[in-house]
């Protein structure tokens, strides 16, 4: 039985794909069987995640206190990846003849900082949750998250061409179709430093999360005019993760009572979604510029939930999985090596 859904997937695969061209990420690559190819690319990096927990601030000394949280957004990406056309089945059953392998970096960071206010204090408890510090005239935040991918895509396409009926008329190609399967491996990690500088209490947490898994994707291409095409990128997957965190706080009194470090950890299974979409364009036989956006999306990224400021709740801190929001905006050249 365990049979049946591999059969099935190399049917429907098998009638959707032939040996054709090559054709790189979302694109068509400028070689032809038996051909390498390479490409880099970069460009500006958005995530939506969790928020991290940082200092408290009071109005009021004893009053309400209000949590300070960072989420960081904005940042940057690059990649790499090099390519082959070998001209023949890659993996049995699957009309997959090409294979790509790539990394891909990207990291973003945030920080927040307040003096308090007037009658007032900044407040940081300790990451344990045990105690509450108090007194203090200013809090820092930082976090920042980084990620590394590397993995590889096995890759079948079908091309519609149009024309070729008369004697010296050549076909020429108007659409494809290129199933994608694309094992990955994804190291993501959260570094959260958070400081109140005169009384010398510091908290902190660093979570790293690894996910294994793999996608399958499509990726339609339509020529708009000679040297330029649409190009699109629709995928679902599944990944198993593994996330661990250490979380540490200090303060300089003597006995330290806010001093703690202890770990944490979570597992289990996250979905992966990705949509993407791009213009490419022939700058000549050898060589396609393309730019592009490109949407990620995970179900399950590890994060610090640090314990909040509010002196009624001693709930530690821990790790927690979150969803994980992707956004890519760039420049992609790639470069036939050799081949056709």
């Amino acid at each position: 039985m365990a049979r049946v859904p591999f059969l099935s997937l190399a049917a429907i695969v098998t009638a959707a794909a032939v040996v054709s061209p090559a054709f790189a990420d979302m694109g068509r690559a400028p070689v032809g069987p038996g051909g390498h190819y390479l490409s880099i690319e970069g460009g500006f990096l958005h995530q939506e995640g969790a928020d991290v927990i940082g200092y408290g601030i009071a109005n009021t000394v004893g009053g309400a206190i209000d949590d300070v949280t960072v989420s960081p957004a904005e940042g940057w990406f690059a990649g790499a990846m090099l390519g082959w056309d070998t001209g023949r089945q890659i993996i049995p059953s699957l009309p997959f003849t090409r294979i790509e392998g790539y990394a891909l970096f990207g990291s973003v960071d945030d920080s927040a900082s307040d003096d308090a206010p007037t009658g007032g204090e900044i407040v940081l408890k300790s990451a344990d949750g045990d105690l509450l510090g108090v007194g203090g005239t200013a809090g820092e935040t930082s976090v920042e998250r980084r990620f590394v991918e590397g993995g590889l895509r096995f890759e079948g396409d079908r091309v519609r061409s149009e024309g070729g009926s008369m004697k010296d008329e050549a076909p020429v190609e108007r659409s494809s179709l290129t199933w994608v399967l694309n094992p990955f491996v994804r190291w993501t990690g959260e570094e959260s430093d958070t400081h109140v500088p005169n009384c010398c209490a510091t908290r902190s947490a660093d979570v790293d999360t690894w996910a294994y898994g793999a996608l399958l994707a499509l990726e339609p291409e339509l020529l708009l005019r000679p040297g330029v095409a649409l190009v699109g990128r629709g995928g679902i997957g599944l990944y198993g993760y593994d996330a661990d965190g250490d979380f540490h706080s200090a303060s300089a009194a003597t006995p330290d009572p806010f001093a703690a470090d202890f770990s944490d950890s979570q597992s289990g299974v996250g979905f992966r979604g990705q949509l993407g979409a791009g213009l490419k364009f022939w700058m000549s036989e050898r060589s396609i510029l393309d730019v592009f956006a490109e949407a990620d999306y995970f179900s399950d990224i590890g994060t610090a939930a640090m314990s909040d400021n509010q002196p009624t709740n001693a709930d530690s801190s821990r790790v927690e999985t979150e969803d994980l929001w992707e956004v890519r905006l760039g420049a992609r050249l790639t470069l036939g090596l050799d081949g056709n």
